[in-house]
């Protein structure tokens, strides 16, 4: 899959991120909840990473590419994905209006956040066993060799445009501290450099990464 291991990394990415989300929501519910700010950067981390950078990489690249090289745009799997988007920012959304509302919670607040945010992550898992189940095998069976190559290369480009803006690292960095903070038994891992390393699996030390849920 190596036409798709930018995709592939931000998955690995985003699964230790839900797992320290997932990890933070059960706390919520204890008698010593977590910081109540780290909730919206939560919530700002996923929106940018999640839905500015991997989304919008799928949607304006990934997506259109697989229409004009034979999958079908308003049915199966494109169609799916594109609506599981759509529910994907609206639950990110529910997340982050919650986060934003800079208040003391509760314990009843703090149920019904920690409700809406394991919501959130139990969708965006789902939604990701999706595509490394169906969708990018997909893409590796059916496109030609130089369909993957060009994809390989429009995959490159916008993550060599992003990378030089200096709020991609920021986002990283955030990801790191959020990971490290609140995954059980996670390992020390180091994102601020993932754009400019290679190979993709070996990027974060991630193939041999366990994250707490």
């Amino acid at each position: 899959m190596q036409a798709l291991s930018s995709l592939v990394r931000e998955h690995q990415v985003i699964s230790g991120l839900l797992g320290a989300l997932h990890s933070y929501a059960g706390r919520l519910r204890g008698a010593a909840p977590p910081d109540e700010a780290d909730l919206l950067r939560f919530a700002s981390t996923f929106r940018e990473l999640v839905d500015y950078r991997h989304h919008e990489k799928e949607e304006s690249i990934l997506l259109p590419l697989l229409a004009r090289n034979g999958f079908a745009w308003s049915s199966g799997v494109l169609a799916e994905v594109r609506r599981d988007h759509s529910h994907l920012r609206y639950l990110i959304d529910v997340v982050y209006q919650a986060a934003a509302k800079g208040l003391s919670w509760n314990r009843d607040e703090r149920r019904k956040i920690a409700e809406a945010t394991i919501a959130f992550v139990d969708f965006k898992r789902r939604h990701m066993l999706k595509e490394d189940g169906e969708l990018f095998p997909a893409v590796v069976r059916r496109l030609d060799a130089s369909a993957l190559a060009r994809l390989a290369t429009e995959l490159a480009q916008f993550d060599e445009a992003t990378g030089r803006n200096p709020e991609t690292a920021r986002v990283w960095q955030t990801a790191e501290e959020l990971i490290q903070r609140y995954s059980v038994g996670s390992a020390t891992i180091d994102l601020r450099n993932v754009e400019a390393q290679a190979p993709e699996s070996e990027r974060l030390g991630l193939s041999e990464v366990r994250y707490g849920t």
